[in-house]
């Protein structure tokens, strides 16, 4: 269950480049999008409405020096009005070095569907319609989603906000959620740990609204990974 409440919202190798993968590579890619498929919103393919969609993300994970770009299609099996299959296409791209490909690659899609499938964020995919801006939304567990602005983020709005778990105090969510139920996932998901030295260090490249609620005086955190939409298209 949520429950909200109103806040102030002014408080060296050689690098290859593979549109699938070799080997071992190719079957823990496969596997890792499958599950993805699995994780998307909940209901998300009882609640399809029709038409055509296509979505494309980013994947920035540490490991990995560029990012993994997950394909996303839907689109009717057929015209016919009685034809109530969807083909659903997911492609895959990364640029890497030889011996990332089975480490970052991995480790990427596999923080991508423990994200997707954490309970609190399914609660708030679940109830997305319920959201609202500069709003504290308190989860089952403890758990609390603090929200910005709504902003767009690969060309579909969405509200942003900050997910935190009393029982991991040294990290933290940041996730936009979109009220179209034809995006398959969040447009942005990034999840940070606090860590003394290295790493990326924190930076919002979307839903800037969060700048003062991600302050965190005396604690230092860093990026470890991130999933963003960078490309949605939408067809009735």
């Amino acid at each position: 269950m949520v429950h909200e409440q109103k806040r102030d919202p002014s408080a060296g190798a050689r690098r290859c480049r593979h549109p699938g993968f070799v080997g071992l590579g190719l079957g823990i890619l496969a596997l890792g999008l499958g599950g993805l498929v699995a994780a998307q919103a909940p209901n998300y393919f009882q609640q399809y409405p029709g038409g055509y969609t296509r979505a494309v993300y980013e994947i920035v994970t540490e490991g990995l020096e560029d990012p993994i770009r997950l394909g996303w299609t839907v689109e009717p099996a057929s015209a016919s009005d009685s034809d109530d299959r969807l083909r659903v296409v997911t492609t895959n791209e990364v640029i890497a070095r030889r011996d990332q490909l089975e480490t970052g690659v991995a480790n990427g899609v596999a923080q991508a569907q423990l994200l997707l499938q954490d309970e609190a964020i399914q609660a708030l995919l679940a109830n997305r319609e319920s959201l609202e801006p500069h709003t504290v939304f308190l989860l089952s567990g403890g758990a609390r989603f603090v929200t910005g602005a709504r902003e767009t983020i690969g060309g579909v709005p969405a509200i942003c906000g900050l997910l935190t778990d009393p029982e991991k105090p040294d990290r933290r969510t940041f996730l936009a959620i979109a009220e179209d139920p034809t995006v398959p996932f969040p447009p942005w998901m990034q999840l940070e740990e606090e860590k003394p030295s290295g790493g990326r260090p924190h930076t919002l490249s979307v839903c800037t609204s969060l700048a003062l609620t991600a302050l965190a005086p005396g604690r230092r955190f860093v990026e470890v990974f991130r999933l963003q939409l960078v490309e949605f298209e939408r067809r009735e």
